[in-house]
């Protein structure tokens, strides 16, 4: 830390007012001294000594021994001088100790040294004043005397002018500890007048928590020099940070005169270790923190790096410091998009946005970052800190689960196609060189579809599913059933499986190829999750539409029943309808439809149908009965649910309710291999037989019911994912605009509210001008691409809330503009050509520009009841020929 030298005017007064005073470094090194000093401990004759420069200002940097205070005391005292100093700490400060003079040996001195401390304890100068002894008993004080010698009119003038223009606040203590005197600059720092500070006065300007302690030490102004910081609050409720500093007066029979000294105000440098303790506090934090950030000053200057932006980028903080977030620039981005950064930021705005940037290795990586200016107690923008997360690969993961969405919009009724672009996405997506998804059908294991090139090694088909799992489990190469990992990757064969199951039920397995061992990432594992849950689905789908389809070719008794439980998906609906239906097929006289709990020992009736009427409790249970030995005992064992057969029972049943009943016949609902509940037939009037076909129908119903409750389920699932799908359905799958469905609704909507207001309508169509040999000459893909950049530039020149861009045809374009006046559809049609001119993209098969370009027709008119939206077509579609048979590559616009 550099040492600042005292200002010249409070020293004069420090050398007018003390015999001997000296400041010196931890090395001994003077800083400054009066000349008292200088005379009382001259150089010894070895050192030659300009007077000229023994004054009182701060000495040079370099380092010389002629420099040092030791070579001005008598060779036997340094030693002890030295240890003296060298024994000073924050708790022991100070020291007195008698010394020879350097001129005269034989004259006495009393020093008083003083040490100032850094916050880490270390020294940060040393204080000294020197007073000669003379008559005086070396015991009778170890305090410094200031004499106070006789001024002459003019010296007191000086003294005047210096304490009224000294920059520092000077005040003077009586014996009794009041204020006797304050110059203007005590008054400004305080904001006190001279009468407020007189006598007690001033202690009303001191801050509460620091009064008690300044009025304690006022009380010890006879004592030593003291120096202490503390606080006082002026009039307007500022507080004010203060440096004090007193030295006690003696005259010269020793007796105590009082005290004089000198405040500064050190708030700004108070404030700065404020900031500093919390910009320290803030960096801990800022290390610790897992995102990485970016402090820059008000110029975008960075001054402040965390590890977290050194591991993200390659930078170091060494290279980035001083440097712009500009490093990280990628060139991706527009000009715009960093001046509305700068426009948003500078308003005092926080910018949030997903950027493009470029590591120091040259890597894109995608980082969604908030900006936020910092302000000052003022309010005044002095930072800006930038939080920033690598989102690479979510947003991988996003444009992934993109495609699947579209692949899920572009599914038919069949399954098994469904299931095949399934297994083709999943391949692409998850970069194999070829997948299969194989079917589990009891006895053997049958391939459904294919995608790629498929070299692996395919389980035999005459082997089911569980026993290779069982058969391949000892060798490690891939769990059993029976283990919960479905997922597995076998490094010999170079093949990901996954089991595709339905609830806990494993329907196929899913296999991928690859060439090298890939890297699976969680998103990897979570795509892989989506698709075999999106195949299960499908695969779920295909085996109720094929138990339809079996049970309606066995037996066609069942059709009208089938075709109302399937005619609904709710469960509410289904189950009484199907409980009339029964007992009328049967014609029992009552048929109970019953859900089990988990245990399967407690029945709820959920669907009842009788023919009695207010029948009594032992004849038919109508709220629920709890399942007891023997009769229902098989129910029970869940593990079996599968084996489960049709129960008949007769008079004495130990069904909890049916004592009574004469008979009745039970069968398992099962929904997969899960006992849902229990539907029975009873006859409560007399005994009955039932028949083999009456028991195959009941069977029948208990397995289209279990079907139903699968379907609800499914249908449950599948409402909130077509509600998602739905939303999608208006997007162009393609360039990411409105289709051409919304774009009818739009139009259909906009015509008719600038009908019923009289407002101007608009439509503007656009042409990519020789699209066809476009594609002929750079492929499809690359017309692809070009149709998604045009959609892009068309997109960010039409903002407008109330308008429409959509996809109309091939490569058509069109947009719907409400409210469109005359002079607003000139300007979107040039911004419009210029905007896709300007994206340069290459078309050397074009007639009318070596870059892609556009022809543009527009149309206007306030709709009336007689026209319609395809009048203002027909206008926009002859504006659009018009620009075409003039060249191309330019804009038309309908007379109105």
């Amino acid at each position: 830390m550099t040492l600042v030298p005292s200002n010249t005017s409070v020293w004069d007064l420090f050398e007018h007012l003390c015999k001997c005073v000296c400041r010196f470094d931890a090395d001994g090194q003077i800083i400054i001294a009066n000349a008292g000093f200088y005379e009382a401990f001259p150089l010894p004759n070895e050192f030659e000594e300009k007077p000229s420069e023994l004054t009182t200002q701060a000495l040079p940097s370099e380092t010389s021994a002629s420099q040092t205070i030791f070579v001005r005391l008598l060779e036997g005292d340094r030693p002890r001088f030295h240890q003296a100093c060298r024994s000073l700490s924050p708790s022991q400060p100070e020291v007195t100790l008698t010394l020879s003079s350097s001129v005269t040996a034989a004259e006495a001195w009393q020093w008083t040294v003083r040490a100032r401390f850094t916050e880490s304890g270390e020294v940060l100068e040393y204080q000294a004043l020197a007073h000669p002894l003379g008559d005086r008993p070396l015991g009778d004080s170890n305090l410094c005397r200031c004499e106070v010698p006789d001024v002459t009119v003019q010296e007191a003038h000086r003294y005047h002018l210096l304490t009224h223009h000294a920059p520092v606040g000077i005040f003077q203590f009586n014996t009794q500890g009041g204020v006797t005197f304050v110059n203007p600059s005590w008054c400004k720092i305080t904001g006190r007048s001279l009468d407020e500070a007189l006598g007690q006065g001033w202690t009303q300007a001191l801050h509460p928590d620091d009064r008690d302690r300044i009025v304690n030490v006022t009380r010890h102004i006879n004592e030593e020099i003291t120096g202490y910081e503390f606080r006082f609050v002026t009039p307007q409720g500022q507080v004010v940070w203060v440096l004090g500093n007193s030295v006690p007066l003696w005259d010269e029979f020793g007796n105590f005169q009082g005290c004089v000294g000198t405040i500064l105000d050190i708030t700004e440098q108070k404030q700065a270790q404020k900031q500093e303790s919390q910009l320290k506090q803030l960096s801990r934090a800022l290390e610790q923190c897992g995102d990485n950030v970016i402090i820059t000053n008000r110029e975008g200057k960075i001054v402040y790096v965390n590890s977290g932006f050194e591991r993200l980028t390659g930078y170091t903080q060494a290279e980035a410091l001083g440097a712009t977030p500009s490093i990280l620039r990628s060139g991706l981005h527009p000009r715009e998009f960093y001046r509305n950064l700068w426009n948003t930021i500078h308003q005092g705005q926080v910018f949030y946005a997903v950027f493009t940037n470029r590591k120091k290795s040259g890597e894109l990586f995608a980082e969604q970052k908030t900006i936020t200016p910092l302000r000052d107690e003022s309010g005044q923008i002095t930072h800006y800190i930038s939080t920033g997360k690598d989102v690479t690969e979510r947003q991988r993961a996003e444009e992934r689960l993109e495609q699947v969405n579209r692949c899920f919009l572009n599914f038919s009724s069949d399954p098994l196609k469904n299931i095949g672009r399934l297994t083709a996405l999943c391949g692409t997506l998850l970069e194999a060189e070829g997948a299969v998804y194989q079917r589990s059908l009891g006895d053997r294991l049958d391939s459904v579809s294919t995608w790629g090139n498929v070299s692996f090694e395919e389980q035999d088909n005459e082997q089911s599913l569980v026993d290779w799992l069982e058969d391949c489990g000892s060798s490690m190469a891939c769990p059993r059933l029976e283990t919960p990992g479905d997922t597995w990757y076998e490094p010999i064969s170079g093949v990901w499986r996954t089991l595709v199951r339905t609830g806990d039920r494993v329907v196929g397995l899913l296999s991928l190829g690859y060439a090298q061992s890939p890297e699976q990432s969680a998103d990897d594992r979570r795509l892989l999750g989506i698709i075999a849950t999106a195949i299960a689905i499908e695969e779920e789908q295909h085996r109720v539409a094929e138990a339809l389809r079996r049970q309606m070719e066995r037996e066609r008794a069942l059709s009208k029943l089938s075709h109302h439980i399937h005619r609904s998906l709710e469960l509410s609906e289904i189950l009484p309808a199907t409980a009339k239906a029964v007992r009328e097929f049967l014609g029992s006289d009552s048929v109970l439809i019953c859900s089990l709990n988990e245990r399967a020992t407690q029945a709820t009736v959920v669907a009842k149908a009788t023919i009695l009427d207010n029948p009594p409790l032992d004849q038919i249970v109508l709220e629920g009965f709890s399942l007891k030995t023997n009769c229902l005992e098989e129910y029970k064992q869940t593990q079996y649910v599968t084996q489960l057969q049709i129960k008949i029972c007769h008079r004495y049943c130990e069904l909890e309710g049916f004592e009574e009943s004469k008979t009745h016949i039970i069968a398992p609902i099962l929904q997969s291999t899960h006992l849902w509940g229990i539907i029975i037939a009873q006859h409560c009037r007399v005994h009955r037989q039932w028949t083999e076909s009456e028991q195959e129908f009941l069977r029948q119903v208990a397995t289209q019911l279990g079907i139903a409750t699968q379907q609800s389920k499914l249908y449950e699932e599948l409402k909130v994912a077509n509600g998602s799908l739905q939303k999608l359905a208006t997007i162009d799958g393609l360039t990411q605009v409105a289709n051409r469905r919304q774009f009818d609704d739009f139009l259909a909507q906009s015509w008719q509210t600038s009908l019923e207001q009289q407002q101007p309508l608009g439509i503007i169509l656009c042409d990519i001008d020789f699209f066809k040999p476009y594609n002929d000459t750079y492929g499809h893909q690359a017309g692809d691409d070009c149709l998604k950049q045009v959609a892009g530039a068309i997109s960010e020149t039409v903002t407008a809330e109330d308008s429409l861009v959509a996809r109309y045809g091939g490569e058509e374009f069109v947009i719907v503009v409400n409210g469109a006046k005359y002079q607003r559809l000139i300007t979107l049609v040039q911004e419009i050509r210029r905007a896709v001119e300007s994206l340069q993209i290459p078309h050397r098969s074009s007639n009318a520009h070596p870059w892609v370009t556009l022809s543009v027709g527009a149309a206007r008119l306030i709709p009336r009841r007689e026209w319609t939206s395809e009048d203002l077509l027909r206008r926009a579609d002859q504006a659009l020929y018009e620009a075409k048979a003039e060249g191309r590559n330019c804009g038309r616009i309908a007379k109105c």
